[in-house]
């Protein structure tokens, strides 16, 4: 067996691994802390267009999560950070960002940021998952 076989064949063995790491971290992350993240990395407006909400409420989340956003788009945002915790595994963050950004295949040549927007997250998580592996 050549090195980058047992790479691939070590990286699929963990990729459960570290989905469930990624999922934990989504779930137990405090969310202005979620959305400090992930606006440092994609920018506000590309969170708050995940979300469906103005950049000024994601401003404003960031430094005082009260009221709770809406349960829709905090489960929009919290799938997009378990996206960017487990691409980051393997990846660059100007790349996951360019990920959240580009046309997808496995969407229907939509972007995941638009995807997510629509509420498309099992489809979402599973061209991450793609792209991990290579696709």
């Amino acid at each position: 067996m050549t090195r980058s076989q047992l790479e691939a064949a070590l990286s699929e063995k963990l990729a459960p691994v570290r989905q469930a790491q990624a999922h934990r971290a989504a779930t137990v992350t405090e969310f202005a802390a979620v959305i400090a993240v992930l606006a440092g990395a994609l920018g506000t407006g590309v969170v708050a267009e995940i979300a469906g909400v103005q950049p000024e409420t994601v401003s404003r989340w960031k430094d005082n999560p009260s009221p709770h956003p809406r349960a829709e788009s905090e489960r929009r945002v919290r799938t997009a950070f378990r996206i960017y915790q487990d691409l980051l595994e393997s990846e660059a963050s100007a790349t996951v960002r360019a990920w959240f950004l580009g046309l997808n295949p496995y969407l229907g040549e939509q972007t995941p940021m638009e995807a997510l927007r629509e509420g498309r997250d099992a489809a979402v998580l599973a061209a991450a998952r793609e792209f991990r592996e290579g696709g």
